[in-house]
């Protein structure tokens, strides 16, 4: 696909790739000035993925409660979304690494850049993720998806992609609905424990017990990308196949998106693609050689107690 046609199908997809999509989703691309800009949103269905925004402190955007009484269980919607590590530790003005992700593998690929010995930074990140699997929320096992921008190689978008096997899916869906048959759910655990995680994480013992599957270390796919970046252009990944709500977990690379104006301004368009009914937060930074700058970022919802 040559130039013109990869940003023929970046238009397309902003008019076809966001509908009926409740899902997280980012984007690495470049200003039409050439600054590479990361992207992340959060999107939600239940009320404790909805009761969330992001916020800026220091040099890390977060995760937090909108309001944090209604809180249900904070173990996969809480987390550093973007942060940045040093490629030298000991070198103050070394090259920074930019990371964003949908959820604590932020921390993991941060921690492993922060003490990079001798490898590369694509394998170091890459390999970083080695021993993450796709998130525990079953039946869904929503993907981790990260992303990677380094100043030493602006151009050069990485990703990687945790998702589900869609025949593992299968199977734990199967199962769920033989033990529902017989009046055996989620629900039916609510004694185990004071939250619903304790009842979920009961259940899903015994689902995974009786297909030979664990939902904490659910057989995954694991999908490595670079692409390479040009003015106006960027490539996204969300979490979900684009288009349903049936929730197939997304496949193949990610795809072109246009990049126009300011930083602000692609936020407002990529925020304005959205499903107003799902939308929840969204954020963005714009990175130079030396320098970075987050915008203020687009929150659906007041934050309770929040500044």
């Amino acid at each position: 696909m040559d130039e013109q046609q990869k940003r023929r199908e970046a238009e397309k997809n902003m008019q076809e790739r966001f509908r009926d999509n409740p899902c997280r989703g980012s984007v690495l691309g470049m200003t039409e000035e050439g600054n590479p800009i990361q992207l992340a949103w959060i999107m939600g269905r239940s009320p404790n993925s909805q009761n969330r925004v992001y916020v800026v402190e220091g040099d890390i955007l977060r995760t937090l409660p909108a309001d944090p009484s209604k809180v249900e269980d904070p173990s996969l919607v809480i987390y550093n979304a973007m942060r940045h590590a040093q490629y030298d530790p000991a070198d103050p003005e070394g090259l920074l690494l930019h990371i964003v992700s949908n959820g604590d593998q932020t921390d993991t690929v941060y921690g492993r850049l922060s003490q990079h010995g001798s490898e590369t930074v694509t394998n170091i990140f890459f390999s970083a993720l080695d021993a993450s699997y796709c998130e525990p929320d079953a039946p869904t096992f929503t993907p981790r998806i990260t992303g990677l921008i380094w100043t030493a190689d602006p151009a050069t978008a990485r990703f990687s992609i945790l998702a589900p096997f869609q025949k593992y899916k299968d199977v734990w869906k199967a199962t769920e609905a033989e033990l529902y048959s017989k009046d055996i759910t989620r629900q039916s655990f609510e004694n185990v424990g004071p939250s619903k995680k304790d009842a979920s994480t009961a259940f899903n013992a015994v689902v995974g017990q009786r297909c030979s599957l664990d939902h904490t270390k659910f057989p995954t796919d694991r999908s490595r990308y670079k692409e390479t970046m040009t003015p106006g252009l960027g490539y996204c990944v969300t979490t979900y196949s684009p288009g349903s709500q049936e929730l197939p977990s997304f496949r193949g690379p990610p795809f072109p998106v246009p990049i126009r104006g300011t930083l602000e301004d692609v936020m407002q368009t990529f925020w304005q693609a959205l499903e107003p009914e799902w939308r929840v937060a969204l954020a963005g930074k714009e990175i130079k050689q030396d320098s970075y700058r987050f915008a203020q970022p687009i929150n659906r919802f007041e934050r309770v107690g929040g500044e």
